[in-house]
């Protein structure tokens, strides 16, 4: 397999990752967002800090056993208020001895707890950085900037990074935290240009690596968020790991090369599952790429996000998706747990909907889209569902009716 082509060339050059991979749960928790009034900016709350220990336990008593927690705009000014200057824990989220007991309990829990952050965008309005000097600028002249549909945010050069770390460090042992998770940083990946002076991709990778090194080494494991592939050795998980072809160019089907690559080496989260349209397909390609269940919630309902940057997270209230939270951590436990720390070795289509993924334990992950009962050599899958069995029972069951 090409997969595993690449999987040997990431090591020989020291690059492939080294983490412990078993199932669990990702879920992100949207902390406060900025909002915009007639003259001022005030900040909504949608989590508040003591909150998640609360929705924690919910999930342990539901019998999650293994989750991370990220926490986003935690920051001052929420999610997007005041990037790319950090300035401390946000007061409308909780005290500061409400944020070290929630840390404190998560910690005893043993539940990896990641604090969102970022090193690439300056949202329009915020400070902490020089629009002349710290921005990325194309070839053009023109400053790198970037145009969603509810925000806009400029591209700040890796040197910037690297000046400012310093500093956030300070805040970051202040709070007590020992875990981040990048959000765009390891994403993005960039030239840019400074009067005479070019900084190369080459170069750049090579300043985001002196900077990963170095929140490692002075605040701890690090989440990354859809990271390019030289990053992959300095994540503990992977975020938002693509599912889908980008469709740029026109494929009758799409293979999980990066899993394939990845699987066994560092464990990876779909996409938000609360952003799905079809939750049951979804779900079944999930376990297909054999990526574990990811979502993004609040405390609060998402109405409150009207007129903020965030008002495209549509459904997100954890009342509402709690139920949905551990169906789909119990149905990747049963698919995917005798297949935990296990690398893909092959990937067979029996037919249109119909996908058989071997694994190097012998077992294989079989998944069935389509709407009704399919047979694999004898043996019946559901319809619409996944089901994990020993491939060597598959491949016997070939060979006799090979031989009939």
């Amino acid at each position: 397999m090409d997969g595993a082509c690449y999987q040997d060339y990431l090591a020989a050059n020291g690059s492939l990752p080294d983490q412990e991979d078993r199932v669990r749960l990702n879920v992100e928790f949207l902390g406060g967002e900025t909002k915009r009034r007639f003259f001022w900016r005030t900040v909504e709350t949608m989590t508040p800090v003591a909150e998640i220990e609360n929705h924690v336990q919910t999930l342990i008593s539901a019998g999650v056993d293994e989750m991370q927690v990220v926490y986003r705009g935690w920051m001052t000014g929420g999610l997007t208020g005041t990037l790319p200057q950090k300035l401390g824990f946000e007061p409308e989220l909780g005290s500061a001895d409400e944020l070290a007991q929630t840390q404190q309990q998560l910690a005893d829990l043993h539940i990896p707890f990641y604090f969102q952050t970022d090193y690439t965008k300056a949202f329009d309005g915020a400070s902490g950085f020089s629009g002349q000097n710290d921005v990325a600028t194309r070839l053009n002249g023109e400053a790198a900037l970037e145009f969603g549909a509810y925000w806009t945010h400029y591209l700040l050069t890796p040197e910037w990074a690297l000046d400012a770390v310093d500093n956030d460090l300070i805040m970051y042992e202040e709070n007590g935290i020992n875990r981040l998770a990048l959000d765009t940083t390891a994403t993005e990946l960039y030239s840019h240009y400074t009067g005479t002076n070019v900084t190369q991709r080459e170069e750049a990778v090579v300043l985001y690596e002196t900077l990963f090194k170095q929140l490692i080494q002075q605040v701890g494991p690090l989440a990354m968020n859809k990271p390019n592939d030289y990053a992959w050795k300095y994540a503990e998980s992977f975020q938002n790991i693509p599912l889908y072809s980008s469709n740029y160019t026109m494929v009758t089907d799409t293979v999980p090369f990066m899993q394939i690559v990845l699987k066994g080496h560092l464990p990876y989260f779909g996409e938000f599952s609360n952003f799905h349209n079809q939750t049951e397909q979804d779900l079944l390609r999930m376990l297909e790429y054999g990526a574990y269940p990811s979502f993004y919630l609040t405390t609060e309902s998402s109405h409150l996000l009207f007129n903020t940057p965030s008002e495209d997270l549509f459904t997100s209230q954890y009342d509402m998706w709690e139920e949905d939270v551990v169906k789909q951590y119990h149905t990747a436990v049963e698919v995917l747990g005798p297949v935990e720390g296990e690398t893909i070795t092959n990937r067979i289509v029996h037919g249109t909907g119909l996908v058989e993924v071997v694994y190097s334990n012998g077992q294989s992950v079989v998944v069935n889209y389509r709407q009704a009962d399919a047979e694999i050599n004898g043996i019946t899958i559901p319809a619409l569902s996944a089901r994990t069995l020993n491939s060597s029972q598959l491949a016997e069951q070939e060979q006799e009716e090979d031989q009939s």
